[in-house]
Formats: C-alpha cells, structure tokens, sequence
C-alpha cells in the first residue's frame, strides 16, 4: 500500500475536516480524462478516474457510480460542516443541482482543469465544489 500525498491546501486549516476526507479516502480508493469510461476508472485512483465516468451518461453503471460518489461526498460535506459550523462549499439556495447537473459540469471542469484529472478523487471533486459554489462571505 503506498502512501498518502500530503492534504490539499484547502484542507490545511481544518483539522477535523481533513481527518475525515481522510477516511473517507482510505474507503474509496482509486486513466486518464477525456476517453470512455473503463474497467479500471471503477477503482477511482485518481480525479480523471471519477470525470470517465461522469461523463459517461450512457453507461449505467458508470454514471450511477459516478452519482454515487458526488452525493456521497456531498453528505459527508453536510455533516462535516454541521459539526464544524463552517461550510467548504454553498450550493445555490435559489436552483437545484442535479445528480445529471453535478456529474456533467464535474466531468467538464475536469477536461478544462487537466491538472485535476491525477489528484484524487475527493480532492478533486471538492476543488470543483469550492469552485463552482463558493460560499458568500461571512457563511
């Protein structure tokens, strides 16, 4: 088993929500972006791993995956900032985000930010949280 790389940035000055992005990742563990979506992008190694599958709206599997993996995350994300009254990211008030929504804009993001495709996935579909849904100042 190799190592892990050091927390991203935005991590840093959470402690508790870095501990638990870390155990999520030792529970979801791990080709590149812009191809269809293969055997290997289900072990979601890396970003560009969960973008194939995004991306992938035709594959059952894949897009449920892929799905999966977002509202997954984004209820950890719930908990942790109940517990942490902070939040990393706000979704709009005013507009639903969709699972389809979520998956394609992540999937899309990821072709336009190569550099996301080799981290992992929670980092990178968090860097596309705080991207996409900055919280205003003050929450």
């Amino acid at each position: 088993m190799k190592p892990f790389p050091a927390p991203p940035v935005f991590l840093t000055a959470r402690p508790a929500a870095a501990a638990c992005v870390a155990a999520i990742a030792l529970v979801m563990m791990q080709a590149p972006p812009g191809r269809a979506a293969d055997e290997s992008d289900y072990m979601l190694a890396t970003a560009g791993d969960l973008a194939d599958l995004c991306a992938s709206p035709e594959d059952p599997s894949a897009i449920h995956m892929c799905q999966g993996f977002i509202v997954a995350v984004d209820q950890v994300h719930i908990q942790l900032a109940a517990a942490m009254d902070e939040k990393l990211y706000c979704l709009p008030t005013e507009s639903v985000v969709t699972r389809n929504g979520a998956a394609a804009a992540f999937a899309a993001w990821v072709a336009e930010n190569p550099r996301i495709a080799t981290v992992s996935p929670i980092d990178g579909l968090v860097s596309w949280a705080l991207d996409a849904f900055p919280c205003p100042a003050g929450q």
